[in-house]
């Protein structure tokens, strides 16, 4: 008997740390907004804040350290302190406004100063750090002799920020810490508009500092608490009076400690229901609802000062890593020594870094852990994290792919019980989101974030909708592109909401967690269904078409497009459809069961969807009247919202090879210019496009650039519009995309490993059905996979080489298993138990032709001509004609030419054509060729 263990797929735990020999340099500090066009500050964010500072976040609060030794600057934010977004016009210098801009958003909490005097000149022996592995920051270095040190974290369990100070040497520890709200004014947009901020900073006798006021668009109270435990030194309390007549301003300084330690806690007033997104007038969102922020904070505190700061940290530890320490990856790379802005330099400069590579996708876990979690608001455009007044976007929700790629990384790298506060966050919207759906269906006017007045469509497609008002059980709901967290908008046409189902369906898909399905998922699925096929109409042809959609963000003769079957809304609904009938199925839940009648109408309309349709130039469509590649909206668009069929969605599968193979074209167009990678998130999408295409060099290529181009010295992804967090996520996901795949109902290790991971493993990413992976490879041949099963059930794997393999139970007991084909075998699991697939032998690569050209050969004949393969010993040509998603077998020749003759039926019919060469072992070449020939209109 094999000897088994867990040592066998154990993965090497290395230093994950990102880390400087400077402070956060000084720049821009004072500005507003680092907005988009619309801005003049586009072109300056504080560069302190957005590139250098390190962010620590514990879901409802985040703070960015910069490590300065004269005066430490702290930028705090709470995610659900926010003002709504509007357009707003600014008259600078005075109150109004004559500029237009997108006010509002997530607000800056307050900038907390430390003042300690040390001059950054006469600082030696400097560090900077954060830690992945603790999500501790740290701060070390010497003056005047003296060695200091500071630590920074964020705590989940005890809702509290806590910074540790001390000092080589006794009573050398001397500070002021200064808090301060920034921002504070008195202006109002429009006459009773109260967008305006107000607040004091107390210093209190028991040697604690309150930070409280209010924020007036949305009426919502702040308070922040800052306590100094202190064993040794003087503490003094200060603080000065306002022109109200009030204290504020308030300090405390220390003198003479060798350590001490802050704790901050943090509340507002709001409170996560439905009657925020109900109520439409911004002063009575939180009548109903609504906390004592200054109790909260005060309770808050006072269960943290409960626990030393030994305990504290290490309970902070321990719930972090509970999570993060999940997924484990190897790539080869060796801990440098160089700081973390100088690998990117290099790495910019074509310099390869594996480590770099690890770092950035162990990063995206970091952020996300740190952004959401249960209970707190989900993440936002900056995840938890903004500095301005005017956030980018206004820190929202925007469902036509930004907040979907925030939670790409939630499901593949073991992070599901992140997405809980997007499902809180989606249960509170609910109501409104169906008020919205009715108002839709019913042609009445809504709000959304275009200003489109659906009243003024069409009066046919209104007569379309209404005809459906109200049936197989309600009108479900709907969801637009710029939600904040205040308020939700709604859009026509479905993709955006099948975009988030999808997130929905995930959330099962990889936990199999019935309970999820049935309270959660099954709930969003049907009510999306209801909405969505009430949007549809019936063509002469059977087809089912949404009646008016568009393509994110696509304009055609300076106007948003909208036209009917965009293929973003037919595969989202396709996709939410095959869910919605699938979740049925487990849960036994029958079409003819009371109230489930949207089943009967989902099953009629799911077969006619036709979501995907291929073009003259073997492109996948974006549009239904769309002939050639390009014809219609831009190029080389930011959005590749025609491939969601093949990301995150499945309808392009492996089963779907010429189908694959127009989305490989379309993804090559698209990125011809510079349009998509403006935005970091663009190229993180195209890197899980080619992933998924398993094109694994092509994916690689993508997060080179997304991290040689759009990546800022504290890895945080940057745009036009400043800081983004979505591309962060974006990239870690397509790292797991290349890594492991599952869509296809096999686990697929290594779907889409590059060339350039030449050796590697990896623990902990998940695949669907509930199974956590291992995999090593060497050379980029597999030489072990391992699989846990979370629930049991029947595992399916396919790779290459698995024709011999064996299974084994961890301790060693060999596994019966079905060889289904050559290279993928079945096995039963049982749930918590670990199996290990050994004896994967590796398959000789084979060689692609290349050349590949068709031209009329006759009458009724094309003629192929391709240039050799050096390994081939024969060659399989295939054909797809018009929109057939899979090849048919034309022939196998020796030859590197061949006459295809056709039927004169299909003269005039687009073909795409595709040569494989075909080595000693019987295996085809992996690269392969295509051609498109045929008739095309002029």
């Amino acid at each position: 008997m094999r000897t088994k263990n867990a040592e066998s797929i154990s993965v090497p735990r290395k230093e994950l740390k990102l880390w400087y020999d400077e402070e956060a340099p000084y720049g821009n500090e004072g500005i507003s907004c680092a907005y988009a066009a619309q801005s003049e500050y586009s072109d300056i964010p504080d560069d302190g804040w957005e590139k250098w500072s390190l962010p620590l976040g514990n879901g409802y609060s985040g703070i960015n350290v910069f490590g300065r030794t004269n005066t430490e600057r702290l930028q705090i934010t709470d995610n659900t302190l926010s003002t709504q977004l509007e357009i707003v016009r600014w008259q600078e210098g005075e109150r109004r406004l004559n500029k237009r801009l997108f006010g509002g958003g997530l607000n800056s909490f307050s900038e907390t100063y430390i003042d300690f005097h040390h001059p950054w000149d006469m600082v030696e022996n400097y560090r900077r750090e954060l830690d992945l592995r603790t999500a501790v920051a740290s701060v070390a270095y010497s003056y005047n002799g003296v060695d200091y040190k500071r630590e920074y974290f964020t705590s989940y369990p005890d809702k509290a920020i806590v910074i540790h100070l001390e000092s080589s040497g006794k009573s050398n520890l001397n500070f002021t810490l200064r808090p301060t709200i920034p921002y504070k004014q008195d202006y109002m947009v429009d006459e009773g508009d109260g967008f305006s901020k107000h607040g004091t900073v107390v210093a209190r006798d028991d040697g604690s500092i309150i930070l409280s006021g209010n924020l007036g668009y949305n009426n919502v109270d702040f308070t922040a608490l800052y306590k100094i435990v202190h064993s040794d030194g003087t503490l003094t309390a200060a603080n000065r009076m306002n022109e109200r007549g009030a204290y504020d301003d308030g300090t405390l300084t220390l003198s003479g400690a060798t350590e001490a330690y802050i704790v901050i806690t943090l509340s507002t007033s709001f409170v996560l229901s439905s009657d925020i997104f109900m109520t439409d007038e911004p002063k009575a969102k939180f009548k109903e609802s609504r906390c004592d922020a200054a109790a909260v904070a005060e309770e808050e505190l006072a269960a943290a000062l409960g626990y030393s700061y030994s305990e504290l940290r290490e309970r902070h530890i321990a719930d972090y890593s509970g999570l993060f320490g999940r997924v484990e990856l190897d790539l080869g790379g060796e801990v440098p020594t160089s700081t973390t802005d100088e690998l990117l330099q290099n790495y910019a400069r074509g310099e390869s870094c594996t480590y770099l590579e690890e770092l950035y996708f162990q990063f995206g876990r970091y952020l996300l852990i740190s952004s959401s979690r249960e209970g707190s608001m989900p993440a936002n455009l900056q995840g938890t994290w903004n500095r301005y007044n005017l956030a980018p976007w206004g820190s929202g929700y925007w469902h036509n792919i930004n907040v979907q790629m925030n939670y790409w990384p939630a499901f593949s790298t073991n992070l599901a019980e992140t997405f809980g506060s997007y499902v809180d966050y989606w249960k509170a919207f609910l109501p409104k989101a169906e008020e919205y759906a009715t108002a839709a269906i019913s042609g009445e006017s809504y709000v959304s974030n275009l200003g489109l007045d659906f009243s003024s469509a069409d009066e046919r497609v209104l007569e379309k909708y209404r005809a459906n008002l109200g049936k197989d059980g309600g009108n479900g709901w709907t969801v637009g592109i710029g939600c904040e967290a205040y308020r939700i908008v709604s859009t026509p046409g479905c993709g955006n909401v099948g975009f988030t189902t999808q997130m929905f369906w995930d959330y099962y898909d990889f936990t199999r967690n019935k309970d999820i399905l049935r309270d959660t998922v099954y709930p969003a699925l049907k009510g999306a269904s209801q909405y969505i096929t009430k949007t549809f109409e019936r063509e002469n042809d059977g087809r089912y078409l949404s009646i008016w959609g568009d393509s994110p963000e696509q304009w055609v003769g300076g106007v948003w497009y909208y036209t009917k079957g965009t293929t973003y809304d037919q595969s989202f609904a396709y996709n939410n459809g095959y869910y919605t009938l699938e979740a049925a199925r487990i849960l036994g839940i029958s079409r003819e069961d009371e109230g489930e009648s949207i089943l009967a109408t989902v099953a009629e309309q799911l077969p006619n969807y036709n979501p995907i349709v291929i073009g003259y130039s073997g492109q996948v469509k974006e549009f239904r009247e769309e002939n050639y590649y390009g014809e219609l909206g831009e190029y080389a668009h930011r959005h590749t919202s025609q491939l969601v069929g093949l990301y995150p969605g499945n309808i392009i599968n492996s089963d779907t090879p010429a189908w694959i193979d127009a989305a490989k074209y379309t993804l090559t167009q698209r990125e011809k210019g510079t349009a998509g990678d403006s935005w970091g998130w663009s190229i993180a999408f195209r890197q899980n496009l080619w992933a998924r295409a398993g094109e694994g060099d092509e994916a690689y290529r993508q997060y080179r650039k997304l991290l040689s181009i759009r990546t800022a010295s504290n890895l945080w992804s940057k745009t036009p519009a400043g800081f983004q967090i979505d591309a962060n996520f974006g990239g870690t996901a397509g790292v797991a995309e290349m890594l492991l795949q599952s869509q296809s109902g096999y686990i697929e290790p290594l779907a889409a490993i590059p060339a350039s991971w030449k050796s590697g493993s990896y623990r902990g990413l998940v695949a669907r059905g509930g199974f956590e992976v291992f995999a090593s490879w060497e050379e980029g041949v597999a030489k072990l996979f391992g699989i846990t099963s979370k629930v049991g059930g029947v595992c399916k794997l396919r790779h290459k080489g698995l024709k011999n393999a064996e299974v084994f139970l961890a301790g060693g007991a060999k596994v019966g298993c079905t060889h289904l084909a050559d290279d993928a075998i079945s096995f039963d699991t049982v749930a918590g138990e670990t199996y290990i697939i050994d004896n994967i032998k590796p398959v000789e690569p084979v060689d692609a032709p290349s050349k590949l050209t068709v031209a009329e050969g006759g009458e009724g004949a094309y003629a192929l001509a391709w240039t050799a393969s050096p390994d081939a010993v024969s060659y399989n040509v295939y054909r797809a004609v018009e929109n057939d998603c899979d090849y048919t077998f034309v022939a196998s020749t020796s030859d590197t030419a061949y006459m295809h003759h056709i039927k004169a039926s299909e003269a005039d019919k687009r073909t795409t054509y595709r040569v494989c060469a075909v080595g000693k072992n019987g295996a085809e070449s992996r690269c392969v060729l295509a051609y498109t020939v045929g008739k095309i209109p002029s």
